[in-house]
């Protein structure tokens, strides 16, 4: 198995229109209201390894590396993500730190909400939290799944 094939859970990031896709007009609309864009050149680190997230990163357009910090050295793992994945969010809600890093490999765009932004917006908004809740859970489910399966 090659590392394109293998189940990363980089390969099920959570994407930009299922996290709208729990959302009302209106909470899309302040989501959208908070978000701001910014171009990074290639070999940006967007974050670390071992960072607490400070915003969650929408990847646009471009190319991303994952990079894990194996101790001795750096690796990094590029695999093919969909656009419009969204990193930082779950890492933000658990109020844990990043896992691996990422960086672009080539000029890359995202959207940016940063996390005083992002948690007044969820404090404002119970069905936006709901939403997140169901959405977790899914992926909680579909991991587990795949556990069982291996």
């Amino acid at each position: 198995m090659t590392d394109r094939d293998s189940p990363h859970i980089f390969r099920r990031s959570i994407l930009l229109n299922e996290l709208l896709n729990e959302m009302t007009q209106s909470d899309a609309e302040q989501l959208a209201a908070i978000t701001k864009r910014r171009t990074y050149p290639a070999g940006t680190y967007i974050f670390h390894s071992g960072e607490t997230p400070q915003a969650i990163f929408i990847h646009r357009r471009g190319d991303v590396a994952i990079v894990t910090d194996t101790g001795a050295a750096e690796a990094d793992f590029a695999y093919d993500v969909p656009g419009q994945c969204v990193y930082g969010l779950g890492e933000m809600l658990a109020d844990s730190k990043y896992r691996s890093g990422l960086r672009t490999t080539a000029p890359s765009e995202f959207n940016i909400i940063d996390r005083a932004d992002l948690i007044s917006f969820l404090r404002r908004s119970p069905e936006a939290c709901l939403g997140l809740a169901r959405l977790f859970s899914r992926r909680y489910h579909e991991a587990v799944g795949t556990l069982k399966a291996h």
